[in-house]
């Protein structure tokens, strides 16, 4: 029993919804999704908890997936931070994880508030839960879209001081004095 790192396609297939099951009452397939980020370190804090689950709840899928790769789930979801944990019942959203504690402890809590479900042995986090299918070290990755976004904050900013009338007036003050000094400079010789 482990956490299934998932794709998109994988995804959409886990939290496939069956048409016979109309209420949350009903028995139903239940997933636990883990919404992280590799470069994130409360995703990495969180990280081997999520991946002890398994072996206390045997009966529930758990899953994860990567926020920043697989970002149209973010919206469709609701997800604006991670780590975000959520219970999907019959492939639908049913609860999310509203708490800034990530511990195995809260995250049993909150599976059995939600699903009446108890867990079935003791719940510990292993040494081979650091080690993953969630991993526990944060990535170190480089953001180009958070450069590109710094890029245009920086073109913007320069654009909107160089038509400014301060910026202008600074410009005419240095050309002044540059004058003034050259004109000195020239009968002093």
């Amino acid at each position: 029993l482990t956490v299934e790192l998932v794709n998109s396609t994988r995804l959409v297939n886990l939290l496939g919804t069956d048409p016979n099951i109309t209420s949350r009452g009903q028995k139903a397939d239940c997933v636990v999704l883990l919404f992280y980020a590799r470069t994130c370190p409360f995703s990495c804090m969180a990280a081997p908890h999520f991946n002890a689950l398994p072996r206390a709840f045997p009966a529930i899928k758990m899953a994860a997936v990567n926020a920043l790769q697989y970002q149209s789930f973010n919206t469709q979801y609701g997800i604006v931070g991670v780590p975000t944990v959520m219970l999907f019942h019959n492939g639908r959203p049913a609860a999310k994880f509203n708490d800034s504690e990530y511990t195995l402890e809260m995250f049993s809590r909150f599976i059995t508030r939600h699903t009446g479900i108890l867990p079935e042995e003791k719940m510990f986090v292993t040494s081979a839960d650091f080690g993953g299918p969630v991993g526990s070290v944060v990535a170190k990755e480089t953001d180009y879209w958070l450069g590109l976004a710094w890029l245009v904050i920086a073109v913007v900013g320069g654009v909107g001081v160089a038509k400014s009338r301060m910026w202008h007036n600074i410009v005419e003050a240095v050309q002044d004095l540059w004058r003034e000094t050259e004109a000195q400079h020239f009968h002093n010789e």
